[in-house]
């Protein structure tokens, strides 16, 4: 029996789990509070979460992490994550490297037995780890009264974080949408600052963190709130950043292509039960807070698919 990686992949050659078939089912894999993984990502949360966000509002520690789940996601999303990462690793020159943003790199200390050959590709593909806010409907990640954790996502068709690990990214949903609701057009953001993902996270009280294939990346102080500018189309990222004359308060990068980033980590933090309700009948677009469909979302929860 193949002993199975402390990532859940091989070395990413081929990017399929070790020790698993290829018809596995997406889950996340608890990790202990007092491992180096779950302390890794603790302290990468608390940094990211700026002092001026609720609920201490610069008054007090930021929420305490209470669970973290290593995510197994399907092998044809890990497979097309891999194949990007290699593609983009390829494409980028020396000079390239050079003009990178200056983010931290992904903790290959805390994986252990992690492969040269994974670190390699991801610093040559300039791969980061950036936190994603997304609304989550279910108990994934909480603790159950048995002590148990709940590690299968879920089937519910408004749960976009667990749609996401199952399935991977789809552009497809933010072309849905206003573009001019898009401050660097369609396409999948990330940022450093965990407090700020979680301005879109629709109070579910969880985060996603995400390696994601930076590539070539155009820095700007200012978006341009609309579909993607011709300037933009020679670069695989877009990275906004603050600056005096912008409009970001915190840092924001932009990939435009499903296989450019993989849900690595859900990580579950302490957040006020009255501020988590996500209204499935709003398809989680709203603050159930002030939501007069509260009601009608206990009478008809939505359908499985």
């Amino acid at each position: 029996m193949v002993e199975e990686h402390p990532l859940g992949y091989d070395n990413g050659q081929s990017g399929h789990l070790i020790g698993v078939d290829d018809t596995a089912q997406p889950l996340g894999i608890a990790i202990r509070p007092e491992d180096r993984e779950f302390i890794h990502v603790s302290e990468l949360f608390a940094a990211s979460w700026p002092s001026a966000a609720w609920p201490h509002d610069g008054k007090g520690p930021p929420p305490k992490v209470i669970q973290v789940l290593r995510l197994r996601c399907k092998p044809e999303v890990v497979t097309k994550y891999v194949r990007k990462r290699e593609d983009v690793g390829l494409r980028l020159s020396a000079e390239d490297l050079k003009q990178c943003m200056k983010l931290p790199p992904p903790g290959f200390d805390v994986y252990g037995g992690q492969p040269a050959s994974e670190q390699q590709a991801c610093v040559r593909a300039n791969v980061r780890q950036l936190w994603h806010g997304v609304s989550f409907t279910c108990a994934i990640g909480e603790a159950q009264q048995d002590g148990s954790v709940v590690v299968q996502p879920c089937h519910d068709m408004y749960c976009f974080g667990c749609l996401i690990i199952k399935n991977g990214f789809k552009r497809k949903f933010a072309l849905m949408r206003d573009l001019s609701l898009h401050r660097f057009g369609p396409g999948h953001y990330f940022t450093t600052v965990a407090g700020k993902s979680n301005d879109y996270s629709h109070n579910s009280g969880a985060l996603l963190l995400c390696d994601v294939v930076c590539g070539r990346v155009l820095q700007t102080t200012e978006g341009w709130w609309g579909p993607r500018v011709r300037s933009s189309l020679a670069y695989d990222t877009v990275h906004g950043v603050v600056g005096k004359d912008g409009d970001l308060n915190y840092d924001e990068l932009t990939a435009y292509t499903d296989s450019s980033a993989l849900p690595r980590y859900l990580v579950r933090f302490e957040w006020p039960k009255s501020r988590r309700m996500v209204c499935r009948t709003c398809k989680g677009e709203c603050w159930t807070a002030s939501c007069s469909r509260v009601d009608d979302v206990a009478r008809n929860p939505a359908p499985e698919v």
